[in-house]
Parts: structure tokens; sequence; C-alpha cells
């Protein structure tokens, strides 16, 4: 502000004397430096005396500035203080003078002959809230501060008028609200946003299925740590997929612990009512007895010797036992970026890890297990072959994670139910321990992003008017999908739903983003949207669907109008949309209607409304008919007395000449009649020395050096038997070797596959290849270089060929890296002359199959498509590949493959 200066003469009253004089910054700054200078005249050196102080709110605390008095009696003597690092839109300063005498006709004292006030000020949002917490329950007064005086309007996200409040001397307060998510406007300009929450909501939301993962990487300040918690309870979540540190950071060298690691910020989650899961993940450096992941060594993937992953576990569940609820073993071991081998690999791991947890909990009192091997769907047959393996007595939950569009949703779920039913894992709860919003694309272009995630946020005040990195349009469809995934799997009997993620976080270099806060922490209309399912779905029980959708689908995409019902303990709550609407709906006995973000809506007379994608919610008197209720399930923690404590893991040798991966983890075997070496470790998890006999059952035609052993193995120890299988025929089934000790109480499974190209009888190249971009991504092919530019917010590159035949069985494709390769993954349609269209679900994902090869094949079958295609109706094969960035690779073989007879 400019140089303010008060000439006046002022004379003090008799006695103690003050005054206050308001100081403030221009409209949209902030004060961020203050300089005061007063003049004054006194009778003597120790007669009266002046005293200054400053705050931010007159009812809060002084700071006191600098205390004056004369130097000679009746001279004027100036005194000036400066004072930084300032924070607020304005600030009180209150002027006592003490020791005063004043005749009251013109005689005194003490005199102040002028006082002069400068600012200099810095940009600021127009509006903050107290402790940048943007969240009020509609028990609280809404409060904010501000740079400018006047009338503003706070209107709700319809647009809708809620309060006119008057801004006055930097703050501004409202009565409470009803929940929902606001706007602050001044005049035509947007100045702030905040969401309003149902008090208490957490206790009243303790079953909903709506729960989070934090999505928090790195160590986060301590403020942070405490406020997304707080968050996450006002927005009635009690449960938190969090991450207080990798396996590393846990025990940084063998049997060297660090069990401080994440303590601090798991108090502060329970702190706020929250129960928390963690993964254990993160591949040691000293697992193993080469020194990385790419060297090639004789181990199993998660560890040299099981009985470390037992150690660690047993020691983890003992030290953080008031802090963690249930473990979940291990995060996404599937996928190649997390994972560290087959499943049945991973299946003697995540024994071992079960066992080590239940030994620090024998009674069962505090702790519970999560399997991650049904971590994706879309790797289906990586959870079959770890159930394979006999891990259903190991753990408590069964746990996945799920990246698909809505209208996908009951083709997965329909999948999972298919795996539950075939191993008999009904009393498991199921929990989807990631999930995320897979519709919302971002043109890194036209709107680019400065953070990768909250971590890299910077320490300040945001404006949350402007903050979000989403666009409006693409938030609202974000929190549509948010809730339709709630529901449908609360549909589907899952019991918890952890979205990820809570804090902002973008991947793929911005091309998807994810988080229901903005950069800073800042609630969105995401949140208000998280706290409406709460409010109204999450504080009743699921009860069923009363639409025409599908219980179960073998189509891949399903969209229909979708109205589910939750029972609440005085009404009745549907949730209701149409991904392909609009379209009308008619309910009787609505006596309600809410928007996404909890507004309340207009009910129509005749009870008919409008549905589009976004969901809305409606209350109901009594419950529909027609209605498809939910399966009630007796759910059961696992029984540890009626597992084996003898694990059994086969470990393949590193040597080239054993088979690959595929991308399920599985052995690709590349010709007939391959030789697989390794070691069969037998350990024994118990007090006592175990004596027995292990065998190996083979596929047909297979043969091993040896099928039968004697084995003793001391309590706590591992004996390895040295194995060579020789595989047989060509065969399109699984291959499955069979190991088995303890009376077949313990068993493992090596589930092998033969490379579709041991079959091939003859390849024909498919004719007028054709390579181009979704715009605005570039592709292109000349000769056997196949070069990409993914760009925009949709990053995909197609490649088409036309069929030549009628008789092939598949199509096979060839890619070799030429340096780093930013491959997503790669989708397969093939067309008929019909029109109609099969796609390969899965898709290719991981692109390149094992890890240590630069080369990749992948041959697919026509059978694998959904649905299969019929051979002789195959017009083209179009190849879609998702990435990022600029990269080439060779491309070879696009052919059509004929198998043999």
């Amino acid at each position: 502000m400019p140089h303010e200066t008060y000439n006046d003469l002022l004379i003090p009253g008799r006695g103690d004397n003050s005054f206050m004089i308001y100081v403030g910054a221009e409209n949209g700054k902030k004060v961020s430096c203050m300089e005061v200078s007063t003049a004054i005249s006194t009778s003597s050196p120790a007669g009266p005396y002046l005293f200054v102080e400053y705050s931010e709110n007159r009812q809060g605390k002084w700071i006191p500035l600098y205390l004056q008095r004369g130097v000679l009696a009746g001279k004027v003597t100036r005194h000036t203080e400066r004072v930084a690092n300032l924070r607020a839109f304005g600030y009180w300063l209150r002027f006592s003078i003490h020791d005063a005498w004043s005749d009251g006709k013109g005689k005194a004292n003490f005199f102040i002959r002028d006082i002069r006030m400068k600012t200099e000020d810095v940009d600021f949002p127009a509006i903050v809230f107290e402790n940048n917490l943007n969240v009020f329950t509609d028990r609280q007064q809404v409060v904010f501060h501000s740079g400018w005086e006047g009338l503003c309007e706070i209107r709700d996200h319809l647009g809708r008028i809620a309060a006119r409040p008057i801004v006055q001397f930097g703050r501004c307060e409202t009565e409470p609200l009803k929940p929902g998510f606001y706007h602050v406007w001044n005049e035509k300009t947007e100045i702030g946003r905040f969401a309003v929450v149902e008090a208490d909501l957490q206790e009243r939301a303790a079953g909903s299925i709506a729960q989070l993962d934090l999505g928090k990487w790195g160590r986060w300040p301590v403020h942070k740590s405490r406020r997304i918690a707080e968050l996450a309870r006002l927005a009635g979540v009690t449960l938190v997929r969090s991450r207080p540190g990798a396996w590393i950071h846990f025990e940084p060298e063998r049997g060297q612990y660090n069990m401080q690691a994440g303590r601090t910020e798991l108090k502060l989650e329970k702190q706020q009512g929250l129960n928390i899961i963690t993964a254990l993940h993160g591949l040691t450096s000293w697992r193993c007895s080469g020194n990385g992941r790419d060297v090639p060594f004789r181990h199993n993937g998660y560890a040299d010797d099981l009985r470390d992953i037992y150690r660690t576990c047993r020691q983890l569940g003992t030290s953080y036992r008031s802090l963690i609820d249930v473990w979940e073993f291990w995060n996404e071991p599937d996928a190649t970026s997390f994972g560290a081998g087959p499943a049945h690999n991973y299946a003697a791991a995540m024994k071992a890890a079960a066992l080590g947890f239940r030994d620090s909990d024998p009674a069962k009192q505090y702790l519970r297990i999560a399997c991650g091997a049904p971590s994706s769907i879309a790797r289906e047959w990586f959870i079959r072959d770890a159930l394979d393996n006999g891990i259903g007595g190991y753990f408590d939950i069964y746990n996945s994670h799920i990246y698909h569009d809505s209208a996908e949703y009951r083709y997965a779920y329909t999948r999972h139910r298919r795996i539950i039913r075939d191993y008999r894992l009904h009393d498991k709860e199921k929990w989807i321990t990631e999930g995320g919003v897979e519709s919302v694309r971002n043109d890194t272009v036209k709107n680019p992003i400065p953070h990768k995630g909250e971590s890299q946020v910077k320490e300040s005040e945001f404006n949350t008017a402007k903050c979000d990195n989403m666009p409006e349009a693409i938030r609202e469809k974000a929190s549509a999908e948010l809730i339709r995934n709630y529901v449908l799997s609360a549909a589907y009997g899952w019991q918890k739903y952890c979205q990820f993620s809570f804090a902002y976080y973008n991947e793929d270099k911005g091309f998807r983003m994810w988080g229901m806060l903005a950069p800073g922490l800042i609630a969105t209309s995401g949140f208000a949207a998280l706290a409406n399912y709460n409010r109204f779905a999450g504080t009743g029980t699921y009860v069923g669907c009363f639409s025409n959708a599908p219980r179960e689908t073998d189509t891949r995409l399903v969209k229909v109008p979708e109205a589910h019902l939750f029972k609440r303990e005085s009404d009745w709550i549907a949730v209701l949309w149409d991904e392909s609407g609009p379209s009308k709906f008619k309910l009787h006995n609505l006596i309600g209607l809410f928007a996404l973000t909890g507004e309340e809506l207009l009910v129509p007379e005749n009870g008919e409304i409008e549905l589009t994608s976004i969901p809305v919610y409606a209350r109901l008197s009594a419950p529909p008919n027609g209605l498809m209720t939910q399966e009630n399930t007796q759910f059961r923690n696992a029984d540890f007395s009626k597992v084996s404590r003898i694990v059994l893991d086969f470990v393949r040798d590193p040597e080239k000449t054993n088979p690959p991966y595929d991308p399920n983890y599985r052995y690709l075997l590349q010709r007939e009649g391959q030789i697989i070496t390794g070691e069969l470790d037998v350990y024994n998890f118990s007090d006592a020395e175990w004596h027995g006999t292990v065998d190996i059952e083979l596929p047909k035609g297979w043969k091993s050096n040896q099928k039968m052993w004697n084995v003793r193995v001391p309590a706590g120890g591992r004996e390895s038997l040295r194995l060579t299988i020789t595989a047989g025929k060509y065969s399109p089934d699984t291959q499955q070797v069979l190991f088995r000790t303890d009376r077949g109480k313990s068993v493992a499974v090596m589930n092998c596959r033969f490379s579709q190209e041991v079959s091939f009888a003859e390849k024909t190249p498919l004719k007028n290849l054709a390579c181009e971009g979704i715009a605005p991504s570039h592709g292109t092919l000349d000769g056997t270089l196949l070069s990409f530019d993914f760009q925009g917010n949709d990053r995909f590159v197609r490649l088409i060929g036309e069929s030549s035949r009628r008789d092939s069985n598949g199509f096979v494709f060839s890619l070799i890296r030429r340096g780093p390769a930013g491959f997503n993954w790669i989708d397969a349609n093939v067309y008929l002359d019909d029109g109609s269209v099969c796609r390969l679900f899965p898709n290719i994902f991981p692109v390149f199959n094992d890890v240590l090869d630069n080369q990749a094949v992948h041959a697919i079958s026509y059978s694998q498509l959904v649905p299969p295609a019929v051979p002789e109706k195959v017009k083209r094969i179009e190849l879609l590949f998702s990435g990022n960035g600029k990269f080439s690779v060779d491309f070879s073989q696009f052919s059509e493959w004929k198998a043999k007879k």
C-alpha cells in the first residue's frame, strides 16, 4: 500500500489510553513486510511512554513491536520499526499510551505528532482459509480471510446462490451450510472453493466400501501427513492404504531392523480414527546372491532364502502391532514393475510371509493378512497359478487392484467371481486395495502440469479457485466414475475399495491424473463426491440392483441404466446412472433427490428422473419392485492349524537355455523337449524336525531326473533338491508340474505353456500394412523400423494389416528394442467381414515378456479373443499401441499363422 501518514495531533486522556488502526493489502495481495513510524513528544524521558503491538486478528494474539519514550522535555522524537516475513491480508496496530496526564483542555504530558505506515505486498489468492483447510462440517461457520472488503456470493456446485456474506476487516464468516461443494465469487470472478461435509460422518459410515489409498510417496512433512489423515476422516473414511516404507526401509541390511520407519505418519493416521493396510514390497539389494535385479542369479525373485521373509514379517507384525491392522503381501506381484517371478515363486514367498505374520500374532487378536496374487484380473492366469499352489488357506483377505472403465467392471468382477467359485474362497473378504479412475486422460500440451505428485508441491498458500490441475469437466467425469466404481464394487460383494489416490498424483508424464485433492491437499469437487457417497450410500447397507443390468457377463463393455439400492436406518438410498444416456427412469416412493456432490435437487412430481453418466442419489420411503438382492456371506479368517508349515519352492537356474516368462509370469516353452533346470527348496517353518517324502507329478510325455526324494529338514531349516525336467510334445493346454509333500498338504505347482510359435505349420504376412497415429500422436513404419511419437490426451498409434487367407488360427508379430521403449500396452482388435470386432482381453502387458529380454514375440490365437474370432470371417487385424514420448523399435513377422494338425 502507499505510504500513509496520520498528521493530526493526538492528545491522550487521563491515565492509560489505546487506539487501533487497520493496515490492509491491495485486493488479491498479502502484506509481506510492514514499517511503522511514530513521532512523539513527552514532558520528560522518565514520564509517559508509547507501546506498539500488531495482530492479524483483534481477538487473537498481540505481538509487541516496540516501546517508545521521549528524549528531552517537549522535544519531538521519532521511532521506526520494520517487520518482515508476514503472510496476511492485513494487520491491526494497537497504540497504547501509558502514564499520560491531560487536563482535557489541550494541556498534556504526552503528544503523538504523527504516525506513518508503509507495507510491501505480494500476490496471493483473493481469499484463503484458516490453516489452508477448505473443508467445513455442516455444524461449523464457514470462515475465510480476504484482502478486500464488501459483498461476495457463495454459490453451490450447481450455480445456485447459497449465501451473500460481507467481508469486513479481512474476514468473512457465514452460518453453517448444507453438505456440498461451493464456489466463492466476487462480482464476475471466482475467488475460492470449499467443501461442506456432514459432521461425525466417519462414525456413521463405518461400514462403507468407499475407502482410500492415500497415495503418499517419500517422507512427507508432519503437517502434510496430519492434514491428509484429517481430510480422510472428514470424508467419512475408516480405512486407508498407507505406505510407511518398503522392505528396504524396515531392514536395510539382513537382520538389521529399522522399526521406526513411517511410525510418525501411522500414528497421525490412527489419531484420526483410521484403520491401516500396508503392502510389504520393495526388493532389497541383500535378498539375493547377486547385486541387483538385472544380474542373473539362482534365487526366488523375492528372496534367495524364504526364511528371510518369514523372519522379517514376524518382526514387522510384532513391532507394528498397534499401528498396522492388515499386511498385504505383495504390491502387484503379477506386474514386472513390482513382481519378481512366476506365480509359484510368489506363492512360496507368500506362505513364508503369512506364517511369519501369524506367528507374531498367534491369537489372531489384531492382525490380518491380505494376498496380492489377485492383483489384476487382466492377468487372470497368474491368479489361478498362485491359487493352484494352495495359498487359499494362508490369507484372510482376497485383494485385487482394478484399473478399468466403469463399463468394464461387470466383466472383470464376473471373472473374479468365477475364480472365487472355482477355488472355494467364498468365506474370504474381498477388498480392492487400489482402484483407479481410467476414463480421465490429460493432454499435456494443452494442460501442462508442474508436479509428479504431492511430495513435489512447494509449501505455500494456494488459490483454491485455480489450483486444481483437472479442468472442471474432467473433474466431474472422474468423480462420476469414482462413484460408479464404488457402487458396482458393492454390488459384486466387495467389502472395501481403496481409491487410488487421495493425494494429487499423475502418471505417464501427466497423461493420467489421479487424486481427489488438488496440489497442496486442497479439497476439490471430487472430495465432495467421496464425502457425499459416504453420507448417502456409505451410511447404509447394499441391498441389490433394480435395473435390468446383468449379474454376470462375458461382454467386456456393459452400458445400461444402473439402479442400486442401499438400506439406511430410516430410509432407502438409490444410486442411479446411465452411461449410454440420457434416459428416463421412474421411481416410486421418491422423497428426495441429490446431485453427485450432495446438492439437493427438485423432486419431480411424477417420480421420473433423467439419467446420465453422472450418478444421482434418490431417497426413497420404501424399496422398489423388481429388486435383485445381494447374497449374504459369512466371512472367516484363515485357520493356520489346517495349513502346512512345510513350504516347497522350485527355483529355475539363470541360464538362458531355460524358458523365459510370458506376460502372466508363466514359463514360456519355446520348443518341444526344452530342458528346465533348477532346485526344489524344501523349507520347514515348524519348531520340530520334519522327515518325509517329496514327489513330482509331470504332464504326459515329460521326464525328470528324479521323481521322489526322502527328505529330512531340521526345524527352521531348508534342503535343496537338484532337478532337471524335460518338456514333452507341443500341446495348446497348460502344462502343469506338481510337487507334493506332507501327505499332499503342501504343494507347489509350476504352470508352463508352449509358445504358439511351436505349433506353426506356416505363416502368411498380412497385406497393405498401414501405420497412423491418433492425433496428435504420430507413428510411421519404414521397412522394419516402427517409430512412435505419443502426444495428447489419448496417446495411441494404430497399425493395420489385411488378411489374405481364411483358414488361419491366429496372428503373430515381433518387436526388438532400440534403446528405451515407452510402451504402456498393446491392444489387438480383429475386424470381421460382418463389421463386428473381436478384442484381445487382457491386452498385451507388459510388451516385453522377460525382464532380461530385448526381444518379444507375441503370437495370438483367435480363440483368445473376446468373443473368439471365426477364422474364415477375419478381414483385418489392428494393433493399437499405447505409450509415452518418442522412440523406435524393430517390427517384423506381422503375419497370420496356421497350426500344425
